[in-house]
């Protein structure tokens, strides 16, 4: 019994210490609302945009405006998505071509 006690205390602290996983904090909360097929030209300063992109806003600030995303392949949409997509992200202001746009950094997808 002596033995089973030390023992049993032993392993209720080493249990509670376990870290839960941190929740994660991001920027901002967007959706993406659809892919952007539009063909644009190919400029010698400007890299070639034919791939298409995203339809991309935020959702938690007042600026609800669709915005240029210069990396959007970082989100490696299957085929078949159902749109809207409800992400996370850390982004970088930037600008794609004179355009006033943003690089995502880091992201997560939001069951909704």
């Amino acid at each position: 019994m002596k033995k089973t006690i030390p023992l049993f205390l032993s392993l209720t602290l080493l249990i509670s210490c376990v870290k839960a996983p941190f929740p994660q904090f991001f920027q901002n909360a967007g959706v993406i609302t659809g892919l952007d097929f539009s063909e644009l030209p190919c400029i010698a300063a400007c890299p070639c945009s034919s791939d298409g992109g995203i339809y991309f806003h935020f959702t938690d600030t007042s600026y609800t405006a669709n915005i240029v995303v210069d990396n959007s392949q970082i989100f490696n949409l299957p085929a078949g998505t159902q749109f809207p997509v409800h992400v996370m992200v850390d982004w970088q202001n930037t600008t794609r071509c004179g355009i006033p746009a943003i690089k995502v950094t880091r992201f997560m997808v939001v069951p909704h």
